[in-house]
């Protein structure tokens, strides 16, 4: 902080900064341990902070340390650790009053992919897929290109504008059906990815000349799991299998064709980002926490064609 003052108040803006005390990581650590045991918390740990090598002690948070000394001492982020005798990685030479190491890695956005790859529950049910989706890509861009633009250490996630920037949306009139279609346009994995608890919904709604509503159909990409019973939706520790995954990959785009009511004069269609689904904002306390509030990504309004 002494030398990279403006490096740090970014960091400190961010979600790494807060990866301990996320309201909705804490309340989910709690339910996780409440049905399986404090052992599960290894699992959240993993990503949450980081080990330090020869020691017992973690990171207390995902700190500058996390990603510039950084090793793997093996497999997955159970395997990364910070090694306080390692030089700082950079990613260009540079003069430093420490020692320094130039990482392409930090360049090309693989370090990112140490905690937000691949993570597996003890069945081996894939939680989070990121990294597979984005090592998809051909040409596509990496991991810095959106999440750390302009070089900024505030590593936008899922804020507002990064959000508005992910996918496209349109309408179109045919034959007394409005077909709505989004397309993953912007984001260089899934839409959406990370954690199974995110959503994006597709809310569209037929109003009459007065601005009443009449329909609203609701189309929801998200992963859902589901236990060794087939019971579904389950939380992470209870997975057995995927039961489904209806998101959107890189590129491809959805079409939904709706029959307009007969007194519908306007259409609205929102594309709306949930960080956990309201059944267990809800269930979790957090209704009123500002962290999980749902972001609208897109919304058109179309006036529909007469006849």
């Amino acid at each position: 902080g002494t030398c990279h003052r403006a490096h740090e108040e970014q960091w400190e803006s961010s979600l790494h900064a807060r990866s301990l005390e996320d309201p909705l990581y804490l309340a989910m650590r709690r339910w996780a341990a409440s049905e399986a045991g404090d052992g599960i918390l290894r699992l959240c740990a993993n990503c949450h902070s980081v080990a330090v090598q020869g020691t017992d002690a973690r990171t207390p948070a995902v700190t500058c340390e996390a990603c510039h000394q950084g090793v793997a001492a093996g497999e997955g982020p159970s395997g990364w650790r910070v090694d306080p005798a390692a030089p700082v990685a950079a990613p260009s030479d540079v003069e430093a009053p420490h020692p320094v190491t130039r990482s392409r890695d930090l360049v090309t956005g693989r370090v990112c992919s140490s905690c937000h790859a691949e993570l597996h529950n003890p069945r081996g049910v894939p939680l989070c897929t990121t990294g597979p989706e984005a090592e998809a890509l051909e040409g596509g861009v990496g991991c810095l290109e959106c999440h750390m633009r302009g070089g900024s250490h505030t590593f936008d996630g899922t804020g507002p504008a990064l959000l508005r920037s992910a996918a496209e949306l349109w309408v179109d009139f045919r034959g007394g059906n409005a077909e709505v279609t989004v397309r993953n346009a912007g984001a260089g994995h899934a839409l959406p990815t990370g954690s199974a608890l995110r959503q994006v919904r597709l809310e569209t709604t037929f109003l009459d000349g007065a601005g009443r509503p009449l329909t609203t159909a609701v189309e929801v990409f998200s992963r859902v799991f589901e236990d060794a019973e087939g019971n579904f939706p389950v939380p992470p520790w209870r997975a057995a299998a995927v039961r489904s995954d209806s998101r959107i990959p890189r590129g491809e785009r959805r079409v939904f064709s709706y029959a307009v009511p007969a007194d519908a004069r306007t259409v609205t269609v929102r594309l709306v980002y949930h960080r956990a689904p309201a059944k267990v904002v809800q269930r979790l306390g957090l209704t009123d926490e500002p962290m999980v509030r749902p972001v609208e990504m897109a919304r058109l309004v179309r006036r529909v064609p007469a006849g």
